[in-house]
């Protein structure tokens, strides 16, 4: 029996966060990839995270959080509300750099970039680079 250490995998699917199983194991990470994740899709998709009138529309697992611990992504609601076209594409990248930008703040990271681009029709690739590690995302663009 191996033992697993670090973090479960998550991705993205259609329909919700999923998890990897090979062999009968988990994918697991003891690195960045699910701090990065949650970050950008972590919480409720209809929370715009704009101001506090809108704090009714977040995750009811961050209630009793204080704010630098709850999951907010103003991404995941973008790609919810925007339509999927390359003019949208820098608002993403600039809105998901906004999102992780937690990590700068609290020196978890010195540098992070991102792009995004759209690799096939309602699709969009979000390339994350924090110090040396890089990010992949391939997501749904909802609103279509």
């Amino acid at each position: 029996m191996s033992i697993q250490q670090g973090d479960v995998i998550i991705f993205q699917t259609s329909d919700g966060g999923e998890i990897e199983i090979n062999n009968g194991l988990i994918e697991m990470s003891g690195g960045l990839q699910n701090t990065v994740y949650l970050s950008l899709f972590g919480g409720n998709d209809e929370d715009n995270k704009t101001s506090n009138e809108e704090f009714n529309r977040s995750w009811w697992g961050n209630s009793n959080e204080d704010e630098i611990n709850q999951y907010r992504s103003e991404t995941q609601y973008l790609l919810k509300s925007l339509v999927a076209t390359s003019s949208n594409l820098r608002k993403l990248e600039l809105t998901a750099k906004r999102d992780l930008n937690w990590m700068i703040e609290s020196k978890l990271a010195s540098k992070i970039n991102t792009s995004a681009s759209i690799p096939t029709l309602n699709m969009v690739k979000l390339i994350i680079e924090i110090d040396q590690n890089q990010f992949k995302f391939i997501e749904n663009w909802r609103n279509t």
